[in-house]
């Protein structure tokens, strides 16, 4: 007979095994998760082994006989011993016998031609198993069986299978043909199992655990001295002859196969605190809780759902249940699917499997809900339940999952579009892709089926009023709160609620009639023109739309809409359906006349470089001395024979007009690498320097030899520019008004502090849709508690482009940058947004420059008389402190450092508090980071500058514009005659 495990594929021809199996794969049961009986049309659990064995014992001693086809008679068992006489299996027979050895009475083995006898319990059931271990009933001894049937060799053997003795020496006495090789690691998980179950569901703490493991490995490295001697005493009770070695090996032998000692002693897997969260991560599927940031202080532990679904639907025990086919041979209402709203939705009656999920929204206190402690500890958790399971299978606690947990003032402050949202997320992935189910092969898509709640919470859920004081107090039902009392309401008298109705109510809502039905839009004719516009009634199509609007603007050309997308976070989307507009909408004019397209000449002078632009172009600053770059082999060929002769008898070189072409055009893209707007220095730079390689290009009559060169050079830059702006390059697109262009970006200045990436080209491939669609990846990996930072900056490096669109083109109110691009209020991605703006590592240069200045600053601040000495005196000394009221207030600073300082502290005008308990910095009258120090302040504050275009302010513009060309030497060799001078003080 074969039997089989209700939790895996295990099969075995011997119960003793099977019941190992369970002890060894399932050993971790509790009160959730229990024990099944061996038999499997049997549906009885147990909490112990022990009560399986008194099952398996009363209830099953004659049902596999009976299963074999034997035609068994009750035996009447007789005992020598006592008046015990009746009808009853064997196992029941020798447990009565076993009692008596339990009281040290001398019992003689019952069965024939054995003389045996014992008062001791073990060494009774020890003779049992290794003699009579396939003995059945009809071998016992003729005055103990009374009356028997007939019986044949076939059912004894199931009889004594199904009824023989569940003692432990018995059952477990299976070892002669069993592969051990894989026992080690059974226990080892075993072992962790135990310890797992002590810490997640016993609540046992870490400090507890770890005690009991040390002082039990300690318990049994006492005993080793009891286990030597019995070893000794055993082998010598059966004369063998040993050694103190040959026991000591054994003893060693012995140690090295105790799993307890083995895992948990110094070093192993079990050991510490740290290596069992390591084993347990590894070897058991855990899905850790993500918790996601609503605001600085409030957030939100979400246990990925589809995460969840993966890993439970990979065991197969439980994928066979949720694909257990329905019965329909029962009628009435037995499940969610007997219900009119189930069967007729497409999506849940198509004939592919789905899964379908129950959630549950709560509210409970963690603490006295009657003392001082009510409501300060209430949470608000959000429970699914897989529904594919039958009833009975998801009946107990251990089948409902957590999703989502915060506190209830989370969801009343936020509400629960914010609170809910990753579970949303996860929903329409669900419902749109499906979750891959590895034991399918095949993505299974799914949906939430039903929330459950109490009254106030599905009223909160589903927007109706927490209260049943209100007109209309039932969610249920259209009855009033007057009706409800003159009338019972089993009667069915009053209007049901229905999905057809609750839509009309929501709409009247939305639209009240008793408003005039106008319709009124803000639309964006260019970036600077921005319009009200209010229509009598709101269009009903596109067209009727397109042509209000032309009337109203007085465009004279064809234009396409765009609209503000709330589903997108307010990005731009083309309109193709006037039901997509949302109340009060934001529209912008896309003007539909064709640009002019480029010459031949236009396309050729473009090199390939200039099409692949990426967002980081450009990786290094103007350089200290300008590289002449290689012309073409003939270019070259023709510039070595000329240094040649002009270097034999000062001969210049007569250039032609190709030749000069290429070499303008090449010194113009390589001067582009570096800068797309080069100062006059540098261009005088690249002059010189190419005099320098080639002397045989010098100027006659030209004072320095190259003034000629560096005018073709301004010129040629300045096509190069203006053939890069026509195929669409970004960063040249500025001041594009004064050649005529009416797209051109009016309001958009030249960099002014040499960023070299200042307006980067979008990545090949990218466009405004797709770098979109990364930027709100970016946006919901910010939201968790402890994102993902490599994810970070690889989403912050591909957005660039997009980013610095933003900033430079819109010039944003600070409140939505810090919505749209959260990331870049952080330490780590102000410098690396710096790095790609100036190729310069901010923090290393500044703090270098720091530490290399601080010294000589002070002595100059002691040096200064006047005014300006004395209050530099006091920054130094810190002696007057006075009462200041006059300050402004924090919504005031456009930019700044706010220091936060304790009470008693002494406050003065010039007072730096480098001690303050809080630093932060202020951007547009906002705090934007905290917990700093000063000097990291003023370091980060310096990179948020460039990071969102910021202009200096004016009372520090010189502050800036010495820690810019001479802490971190970006920008003019000729400085301001003030920063000139304090830097000759400092280099003094």
């Amino acid at each position: 007979m074969q039997w089989n495990c209700k939790y895996c594929l295990f099969s075995s021809e011997k119960r003793a095994q099977l019941l190992k199996h369970y002890r060894l794969k399932h050993g971790s049961y509790t009160r959730s998760v229990p024990i099944p009986c061996l038999h499997s049309d049997c549906v009885c659990c147990f909490k112990s082994f022990n009560a399986l064995k008194v099952h398996l014992t009363r209830n099953h001693t004659i049902h596999i006989g009976q299963s074999g086809g034997a035609d068994e008679t009750p035996v009447t068992f007789n005992c020598l011993h006592c008046g015990f006489e009746e009808p009853c299996s064997e196992s029941v027979f020798l447990s009565h016998l076993r009692q008596h050895l339990k009281k040290l009475e001398r019992i003689k083995c019952p069965y024939k031609d054995c003389s045996f006898e014992s008062n001791i319990y073990s060494t009774f059931n020890a003779h049992k198993c290794k003699e009579h271990r396939l003995f059945s009933q009809r071998h016992f001894r003729s005055d103990i069986i009374l009356h028997t049937g007939p019986q044949n060799s076939d059912s004894d053997c199931l009889l004594q299978e199904a009824s023989g003795d569940l003692d432990t020496e018995e059952l477990e006495d299976d070892t002669e043909n069993e592969n051990l090789d894989q026992l080690p690691e059974e226990l080892e998980h075993k072992l962790a199992s135990l310890l797992l179950k002590m810490q997640a569901i016993l609540h046992i703490s870490d400090t507890a655990i770890q005690e009991v493991i040390e002082q039990l490995g300690e318990v049994l490295m006492l005993s080793e001295p009891l286990w030597y001697n019995s070893l000794t005493r055993i082998l010598t009770d059966h004369g063998v002859n040993h050694s103190n070695a040959i026991a000591r090996e054994l003893m060693d032998a012995i140690r090295q196969n105790n799993m307890i000692l083995k895992l948990t002693k110094k070093g192993g897997c079990l050991s510490t605190v740290s290596r069992r969260d390591s084993y347990f991560q590894k070897e058991f599927p855990t899905i850790m809780p993500v918790e996601y940031s609503i605001d600085k202080v409030q957030s939100v532990a979400y246990v990925p759902v589809l995460r969840m679904l993966q890993q439970m639907l990979k065991k197969a025990d439980v994928l066979d249940k949720v694909l257990m086919p329905e019965d329909g041979s029962v009628s009435g209402y037995n499940s969610y699917r007997d219900g009119k709203h189930y069967r007729d939705n497409e999506f849940l009656m198509s004939d592919n499997f789905k899964i379908v999920l129950g959630l549950y929204v709560d509210e409970f206190e963690i603490a006295n809900p009657l003392g001082t402690s009510r409501n300060k500890h209430k949470l608000f958790g959000v429970y699914w339940v897989l529904a594919n399971l039958p009833s009975k299978y998801r009946s107990s606690l251990q089948t409902i999952q957590l999703a989502l947990l915060c506190r209830s003032s989370t969801v009343k402050q936020f509400g629960y579009e914010n609170v809910l949202h990753p579970l949303v997320q996860d929903l329409k992935t669900l419902e749109r892709d499906g979750v891959y189910l590895e034991q399918m092969g095949e993505c299974v898509r799914g949906t939430a089926l039903y929330v459950s709640a109490d009254n106030l919470g599905a009223h909160s859920l589903a927007g109706f009023q927490e209260s049943f004081v209100v007109e209309h107090p039932c969610r249920f039902c259209m009855v009033t709160k007057a009706e409800i009392q003159q009338e019972e309401v089993r009667y069915g008298a009053f209007q049901l609620r229905t999905k057809l109705n609750h839509d009309q109510q929501v709409d009247e809502v939305i639209h009240d009639h008793s408003l005039v039905r106008q319709t009124v839009f803000r639309v964006i004719v260019h970036e600077n023109d921005i319009r009200k516009i209010t229509l009598p009634d709101k269009p009903d199509t596109l067209e009727s739309l397109e042509q209000q609007l032309e009337e109203k603007l007085g465009l004279q050309y064809k234009f396409s809409l765009q609209y503000e997308d709330p589903d997108f976070n307010n990005a731009l989307v083309n309109l193709t359906d006037i039901d997509d507009l949302p109340q009060k909408p934001t529209l912008k004019i896309i003007s539909l006349v064709t640009t002019p397209t480029q010459s031949t000449a236009d396309t050729e002078i473009l090199s390939s470089s200039s099409h692949d632009q990426t967002p980081l172009a450009r990786h290094a600053p103007w350089p200290a001395t300008f590289e002449i770059p290689n012309f073409s082999v003939d270019i070259e060929y023709r510039l070595r024979q000329g240094n040649l002769i002009y270097m034999r008898d000062q001969t210049y070189l007569q250039v032609s007009r190709d030749m000069k072409h290429e070499i303008l055009q090449k010194l113009a893209e390589t001067m582009y690498s570096f800068k797309a707007y080069p100062k006059d220095e540098d261009f005088s730079d690249v002059a010189s320097a190419l005099i320098k390689k080639h002397p045989c290009l010098t100027e006659p009559g030209s004072v320095n030899g190259w003034n000629g060169w560096k005018n073709s050079l301004k010129f040629k830059m300045g096509n190069y520019r203006t053939k890069l702006r026509r195929a669409g390059c970004t960063d040249v697109a500025i001041s594009g008004a004064k050649r005529g262009n009416e797209d051109s970006l009016k309001s958009v200045r030249r960099p002014k502090r040499f960023e070299i990436n200042f307006l980067p080209n979008f990545p090949q491939g990218e466009d405004d849709c797709t770098l979109e669609d990364k930027r709100k990846e970016l946006v919901e990996e910010m939201k968790k508690r402890r994102p993902n930072v490599t994810l970070i900056s690889q989403l912050m490096d591909s957005t660039f482009a997009l980013r610095r669109k933003e900033l430079v083109h819109s010039e944003p109110p600070m409140g939505e940058t810090m919505k749209r691009w959260p990331a870049l209020f952080t330490e780590s991605q102000i410098l690396a947004e710096f790095n790609r703006i100036s190729s310069k590592n901010l923090k290393q240069e500044f703090f270098t420059a720091l530490d290399q200045h601080t010294q000589r600053f002070l002595d100059i601040f002691k040096s200064k008389r006047g005014i300006v000495g004395q209050t530099l005196s006091e920054f130094l000394k810190q002696l007057k402190p006075e009462d200041c009221d006059d300050c402004p207030g924090v919504s005031d600073v456009p930019i700044g450092i706010l220091t936060v300082i304790s009470e008693d502290a002494p406050v003065s005008p010039n007072s730096l508090h480098l001690e303050a308990s809080i630093t932060a910095i202020i951007l547009e009258g906002a705090v934007t980071m905290d917990e700093l120090d000063l000097p990291k302040a003023m370091c980060l504050i310096f990179g948020l500058i460039y990071a969102l275009n910021l202009e200096y302010p004016p009372q520090l513009r010189n502050t800036f514009d010495f820690i810019q060309t001479v802490m971190l030497s970006i920008g003019h060799r000729s400085l301001k005659p003030k920063i000139q001078s304090l830097k000759n003080l400092l280099l003094m």
